[in-house]
């Protein structure tokens, strides 16, 4: 740990020392979230809806192909720690796929959220992107610092905002949580879906059609 993770550790009030699930490392298994398919309105809308496809495609395609270095004042560094982040985040992923998976959660669920996992030494070992469903962020009482509550497979865990990355869209003063830009469209996308399901069941039903013929003196 660096020296202000040793602060915020030692600050840490017992009571959530104690609520952290013991053998971290060991016993999560964040890993099995990657790669799954969560159903809900997001996911609903965005395979169903051509025009939020295209605009969150872009939007992630766009963040992902941008340039990621590392410097040092004005010097591109390269490490073992950086070379490792970038070429292989996690076992099952590159950083142009978090950084996508991240960006396509903050414009459907309004929050993206990736866990930091990290060796003995404090170094940042994975980086695995997590389903927004999932996590609750939250102040704890006596230190009034941010939490995030993470439920995996029946498991709780409660990991310290140092150790979690959180993209996310605008949200008001009182929550910490980002505002989902397809729930505020919801009322549209409702809409939408009706007229076209309509459209098509007018077109399918055969009964009610007619035929109009003119006489050639029209």
């Amino acid at each position: 740990m660096n020296f202000f993770q040793k602060v915020i550790y030692k600050a840490t009030p017992q009571s959530v020392k104690n609520k952290i699930v013991k053998d971290f490392s060991t016993q999560s298994n964040f890993t099995s979230w990657i790669g799954k398919v969560f159903f809900g309105i997001e996911n609903d809308t965005l395979a169903t809806n051509e025009n939020i496809f295209s605009v969150v495609s872009r939007l992630s395609n766009v963040l992902a192909s941008l340039p990621f270095k590392l410097y040092k004042e004005y010097d591109v560094q390269n490490t073992d720690e950086f070379n490792q982040l970038y070429f292989a985040p996690n076992v099952n992923q590159t950083l142009e796929d978090v950084i996508k998976s991240l960006e396509v959660s903050r414009n459907t669920n309004g929050n993206g959220y990736a866990i930091l996992i990290r060796d003995i030494r404090a170094k940042v070992e994975h980086l695995i992107p997590l389903d927004p469903n999932n996590v609750e962020p939250m102040i704890e009482r006596e230190s009034h610092e941010l939490w995030y509550r993470i439920r995996n497979e029946g498991r709780t865990y409660f990991i310290h905002h140092l150790d979690m990355i959180h993209v996310k869209h605008i949200s008001i003063i009182s929550t910490w949580k980002g505002i989902s830009p397809i729930q505020v469209l919801k009322n549209s996308n409702q809409y939408d879906k009706a007229v076209r399901e309509f459209a098509l069941k007018e077109m399918q039903n055969t009964r009610d059609s007619f035929i109009l013929k003119y006489g050639q003196n029209v």
